[in-house]
């Protein structure tokens, strides 16, 4: 039973670590909150979580923020698991809208693959030519890009 409990306390303090992020918590105070609300768990799950999540989304603010001319560094990119496929991939996240049912597709992540480093620009509009071929009839409404990998 207990294992039971901490992965569950362990899956809601996950699910709230964004929000306490963007509420301006720091790690410390937001292990301190979880523990409050009874949701605590290992201190050293927690801060992997925190380190995991966390930096996923500074990486989504911080390529947000960039002008779309810039090519990312290589010390920009996070690193690929696998070495298969492209050797550079950019991943958008996306909101787009179907002319034919009228309905609004928030937030789908695409990726595109490159063999060459280049703007976010470019990347950019070579994905939304690929998704705009789609037969459904895809615009697309926004594109932000989240993350750059290599390989």
């Amino acid at each position: 039973m207990a294992l039971e409990y901490v992965s569950f306390a362990r899956a809601i303090g996950r699910t709230v670590l964004r929000a306490l992020w963007a509420s301006g918590y720091s790690a410390n105070t937001a292990l301190r909150w979880l523990v409050k609300e009874g949701y605590g768990y290992r201190r050293q799950d927690f801060l992997a979580d925190w380190r995991e999540l966390i930096s996923g989304a500074v990486r989504e603010r911080f390529f947000s923020e960039m002008p779309k001319y810039v090519r990312p560094t290589i010390a920009m990119m996070t690193t690929k698991a696998s070495p298969v496929g492209d050797k550079y991939v950019y991943t958008y996240k996306m909101n787009l809208y179907d002319e034919k049912t009228g309905k609004l597709y928030e937030d789908q992540s695409y990726s595109i693959g490159e063999e060459k480093i280049i703007s976010i620009q470019e990347a950019e509009d070579e994905l939304i030519d690929y998704v705009e071929q789609y037969p459904e009839e895809l615009k697309v409404v926004k594109s932000t890009l989240i993350n750059v990998k290599r390989r």
